[in-house]
């Protein structure tokens, strides 16, 4: 994308050179008979009829493109409105006799309705058609927020949802207790960000200096979600470990949790009667947990076991919502781990490797240790409705970000690994990364995804990417 920008870039200042020569250089002057037209676009005709004739297509998804024929729609595209289903489309261009638009998300109820307008913005025609649009819906990735200019370019900037913008989006946390919606993001490694789905805002938190943080990659929530572990790796003994921050702070002031060196990830169990906080130290893969100590106010971590290689990287690691296991994953090792919960203990057991080659980067959906990955990062459990239906005991799917294969893959219960979504625009040149929405696989795609989470209420993904930006992922 960025050589086809300076491709672009270039061409510009090529086009501006020829012009300017052939201003200036003997063919001609600018004011000599050298007319530099643009497009002229005119309303409708308000001493004609306006005639509307039919639309097609009939039935669509989101972004179909759709042609409304008729007579005197004027040129204006400014002047038309469209509705389809109660949204309202995007109207991209009229020739006078028809109309071009995009059909918009959840256009459910079916009503193409067509208004023209005259230049003061009074109505001069609007038009129902009787035949209906059937919606198909369908799930999609779609962009949620982050300006990128026209020369690639971004800065961390709070705004509102058109206004935001991110540098280096990475690890992200939703907050959809009582009734909120909202997710918090590392920007980098040193800057919490809110993003309120709600408001629609994008906010900083915590800015690089505020915490004597060195390098933050993993949070989690206490079982109220009132209180938030971030992680921190230093190599410092006599420095956090691990913080916490308070909702009735707003989570921008840091305290003291652990003070324990070269901590890469936090987590927490979900279990009511022993709502831990556990802890994967990278110098020697030593799983810790921690303790609350009324005396210091801090929490007292204790080695449990060795739960990898020395200098494994955990970059995440996440409860099943039962509580029985945990599944860890290895970034520098390309896998996945499974660690099992032991309720009488309240230990967990040494992990094993579930899906993916350990130590063997690649791309391969297969089952359990055939599947390949590349450098996972950060996932999230999700609910699979036809697993309640049929009985089954577990009952959720694991989605992960598959940073060097630019994908989100799905793992089943059984170990099943797939693409979920990624990789789609497929063409002769093999890049499967970049920035595109649509379909899941067909046409979507990512640059390096690194965070994902879910919001069970809207039954929506939201990803961090290189792309800089937030996508979601959502039937539409």
């Amino acid at each position: 994308m960025k050589k086809f920008t300076a491709l672009k870039r270039k061409g510009r200042v090529a086009g501006f050179i020829l012009l300017f020569s052939t201003c200036i250089g003997g063919f001609g002057s600018c004011d000599e008979g050298m007319e530099i037209t643009t497009p002229t676009y005119s309303p409708s005709d308000p001493g004609k009829a306006i005639v509307f004739t039919d639309y097609t297509p009939y039935e669509g998804s989101v972004r179909t493109r759709m042609y409304i024929n008729g007579k005197n729609f004027g040129t204006d595209v400014s002047l038309i409105d469209v509705t389809i289903g109660g949204q309202k489309a995007k109207v991209i261009h009229s020739n006078g006799n028809q109309i071009y638009c995009m059909v918009p998300a959840r256009a459910s109820n079916g009503y193409v309705e067509v208004e023209i307008k005259n230049t003061d913005g009074s109505r001069a025609s609007k038009h129902t058609f009787e035949q209906k649009f059937n919606y198909i819906y369908n799930t999609m990735v779609s962009t949620l927020c982050g300006v990128v200019d026209e020369k690639d370019q971004s800065s961390v900037t709070d705004g509102t949802f058109e206004e935001a913008g991110f540098v280096d989006p990475r690890f992200m946390k939703m907050d959809d207790s009582k009734g909120r919606r909202a997710i918090y993001i590392f920007e980098g490694n040193k800057t919490l960000r809110k993003i309120d789905l709600q408001t629609q805002t994008v906010s900083t938190i915590l800015k690089t200096g505020v915490v004597n943080w060195q390098h933050v990659n993993a949070m989690d929530w206490s079982e109220d979600k009132d209180t938030l572990f971030v992680n921190n790796v230093t190599s410092n003994e006599t420095q956090p470990g691990v913080y916490y921050f308070l909702r009735k702070e707003g989570f921008s002031v840091p305290h003291d949790c652990v003070i324990e060196r070269d901590i890469n990830c936090v987590f927490t169990n979900p279990d009511p009667t022993n709502n831990g906080l556990f802890l994967i130290r990278g110098n020697d893969a030593s799983l810790l947990g921690a303790t609350f100590n009324s005396e210091t106010q801090l929490w007292d971590a204790t080695k449990l076991a060795t739960f990898g290689n020395a200098g494994q990287w955990y970059q995440n690691a996440v409860f099943h919502p039962s509580g029985d296991f945990v599944y860890c994953i290895a970034r520098n090792q390309h896998c996945i781990q499974k660690a099992v919960y032991n309720r009488n203990t309240k230990l967990l057991e040494a992990p094993n490797v579930f899906v993916g080659r350990f130590g063997s980067a690649g791309y391969n959906d297969a089952p359990g240790t055939d599947a390949k990955f590349h450098t996972p990062l950060q996932g999230c459990f999700v609910k699979n409705e036809d697993y309640v239906k049929e009985g089954r005991k577990d009952i959720y799917d694991f989605y992960v970000t598959d940073c060097d294969n630019h994908c989100i893959r799905k793992i089943t219960p059984d170990g099943i690994v797939s693409t979920f979504a990624g990789r789609g625009s497929v063409s002769s040149d093999g890049i499967v990364s970049g920035y595109i929405d649509g379909e899941l696989r067909k046409t979507a795609r990512f640059k390096y995804p690194t965070g994902i989470c879910y919001e069970e209420a809207t039954a929506t993904f939201y990803i961090s990417e290189g792309n800089r930006r937030i996508r979601t992922i959502s039937v539409q």
